[in-house]
């Protein structure tokens, strides 16, 4: 079975907490998911087909509009 990249993802998140008058507080906050917009497959699904058997039409089967007693 083919083996894929290894996923990874680098995410930010700063905070900064700020006191005002008495007990009162005041957060600031950044988040950045996938910083460096990284991109790589987490799963390969492989297709087989039997010679001479059912050949799904796979942009209808994956629309849910085919499935397999059709």
């Amino acid at each position: 079975m083919p083996v894929t990249p290894v996923y990874s993802q680098t995410d930010l998140q700063l905070l900064q907490d700020f006191r005002i008058a008495g007990d009162r507080r005041f957060e600031i906050s950044f988040y950045v998911l996938n910083l460096f917009d990284h991109g790589a497959a987490i799963g390969r699904h492989l297709t087989y087909q039997k010679t001479n058997g059912v050949v799904p039409n796979e942009v209808l089967f994956y629309t849910g509009q085919q499935t397999s007693h059709n």
